[in-house]
């Protein structure tokens, strides 16, 4: 393979760190240089075209590449390809859908449940999307997503995660909210249940309205970190899940983890960055020079 080579022409820097569709999207030209690609064991290439194309033009791509060559271009790429790189092309050419499926499946796989990927799932797509994983996850694994997340998880946090699954929007008052989020804390032990409907049913800009744990008369965020930051249970991935959390910051964290002493073409465990970025666009509002879109 010859090594991987990108120029300022052909990348686009200094976006929103977000994959965006390609402007001078020709989809034949892109089959045949895949084609060549593949022919000539040329990994820069694929990597380069692949990864400056959003998953909608990726699939027009393999679309193409079939009629072209009349083969598949994933059959094609895993003939041609092997280890962590094979991997990596072969998961950017999966539906969104199809990608978080897996990962969902590959979350409560085995001994233990990686609860970080379950949350980072179900708090962050659409309900629409949930929909739409929930009906991938059914067919590619022919088991009911809802069912194995209520195996795999016990207590308030197996509440939090079903509730999440089944998301939906509640018309609700902030004064209210506040008020019953500001009870819950009142005894010794905080009330999961609460933390729970709120913070997985409103909408972002409800619960930035509320700023349910940074202001409000009967709701300090000193009071609410001390109950929910270091709880085990649903209660505080709930918290962390609403207002009370910066979700863009926990993605740049994890990846930072997953790029420390990285090394060779090596897909972080927790997902997939190329994928990720194009299901977590403006998610943080700042913008990340350097990093493909």
């Amino acid at each position: 393979m010859k090594p991987l080579h990108y120029s300022s022409d052909d990348m686009w820097w200094g976006t929103l760190g977000t994959i965006r569709p390609f402007s001078n999207f020709r989809p034949d030209q892109d089959a045949m240089e895949i084609q060549a690609a593949l022919d000539g064991k040329d990994a820069g290439t694929l990597v380069n075209l692949l990864t400056n194309r959003n998953n909608a033009q990726r699939q027009v791509i393999a679309v193409e590449y079939k009629k072209m060559t009349n083969k598949d271009l994933n059959a094609c790429l895993k003939k041609a390809l092997s280890g962590d790189l094979e991997n990596l092309l072969l998961q950017l050419l999966m539906l969104p859908e199809h990608f978080d499926a897996q990962r969902l499946q590959d979350a409560m796989a085995g001994l233990g449940t990686d609860e970080e990927t379950l949350m980072e799932i179900l708090s962050t797509r659409s309900k629409e999307q949930l929909q739409q994983i929930n009906n991938a996850f059914q067919q590619w694994f022919k088991k009911d997503l809802e069912k194995e997340l209520r195996g795999e998880t016990s207590g308030d946090f197996a509440k939090l995660v079903v509730a999440l699954l089944k998301k939906g929007d509640s018309p609700a008052v902030v004064q209210r909210d506040v008020e019953a989020l500001a009870a819950s804390l009142d005894g010794k032990k905080a009330n999961a249940v609460p933390w729970i409907e709120i913070l997985t049913s409103r909408s972002s800009a409800h619960l930035e309205n509320g700023e349910y744990l940074a202001h409000g008369a009967c709701c300090s965020r000193s009071r609410a970190d001390g109950l929910f930051l270091d709880s085990a249970d649903g209660t505080g991935a709930a918290a962390r899940t609403g207002a009370g959390a910066d979700v863009g910051q926990r993605f740049q964290r994890r990846l930072s983890d997953g790029f420390e002493g990285f090394s060779s073409m090596h897909p972080e465990p927790g997902g997939l960055p190329g994928q990720e970025a194009e299901h977590h666009e403006d998610i943080t509002g700042t913008r990340d020079h350097g990093v493909s879109q």
